[in-house]
């Protein structure tokens, strides 16, 4: 296995006045600062939704799994992601070694790959409600389970070869916390990032994209129309919502009835 560079995994820095370091102390308190208040709102808001979605079962319909999914898997990237790089930012240097940062890369990678397939499979779900691109085809609790599955596999796919020597999982950053190797020239490593990037972001933004298009589209055929208008609205600020602050609470509000409705 590879080694850290000393400067990244070594407390002696900050007491070596010569020493090379990517922040200052202040740097990297701020930074830990900072991920501690955003750690502590996500962990609030995505476990928020998850217990009231439990809790009333009037919201666990086929169009909500997607967001309660969402919420676990950015619940899972604050976790083993976010968490951990307050403790590491807090003391300066990577602390948990090798096997730690392969581990925190993988988690994230996985959750947050899970989290964008979730956000296209939204995207997807609000195209099916409103365009009916299938006739009288519904979308029902088997598409949404099948769709779901799909982004943890499809995620899991193409985040387990770095742990095989096809691509890696390195320090990144300030050296605080570790994800896919993005800097190497290595073949095989560029090859990998190629097709992660290609098939794991492209496609999702692409299907996103399109989905929305083709929602904007329908509605100016059919502007005329203020309910279906209002509706499409609702449900792009709630995907809006859900991207910016990754927890959608629309369980005791009038948007998430309205758009139920649509």
């Amino acid at each position: 296995m590879a080694s850290f560079p000393e400067f990244l995994n070594d407390s002696s820095i900050h007491n070596d006045p010569g020493a090379k370091v990517p922040l200052p102390w202040a740097g990297f308190i701020t930074l830990s600062l900072l991920m501690a208040v955003f750690s502590i709102t996500a962990v609030v808001l995505n476990t928020t939704v998850i217990v009231v979605t439990l809790r009333h079962k009037q919201l666990r319909q086929p169009l909500n799994f997607a967001l309660v999914n969402l919420a676990v898997a950015d619940l899972g990237i604050t976790l083993t992601g976010s968490v951990p790089s307050v403790v590491t930012n807090a003391v300066g240097y990577y602390i948990t070694g090798r096997v730690g940062c392969v581990l925190e890369g993988f988690c994230v990678a996985l959750f947050g790959i899970t989290a964008l397939c979730t956000v296209a499979l939204i995207a997807v779900e609000r195209l099916f409600v409103v365009c009916k691109p299938l006739g009288t085809i519904t979308f029902q609790t088997k598409h949404a389970a099948g769709g779901l599955a799909f982004s943890w596999l499809w995620s899991l796919i193409w985040n387990t070869p770095p742990l095989f020597g096809w691509g890696s999982y390195q320090l990144e950053g300030v050296g605080t916390s570790c994800g896919p190797d993005w800097q190497s020239r290595d073949l095989k490593n560029v090859s990998y990032i190629i097709c992660y990037f290609s098939l794991c972001f492209a496609v999702p933004f692409v299907i996103i994209v399109v989905s929305y298009s083709w929602l904007l589209y329908t509605l100016r055929q059919v502007g005329h129309c203020p309910g279906l208008l209002y509706c499409f609205n609702v449900m792009f600020l709630n995907s809006v919502w859900t991207l910016i602050v990754a927890a959608p609470i629309h369980c005791r509000g009038s948007i998430s009835q309205k758009v139920m409705q649509c």
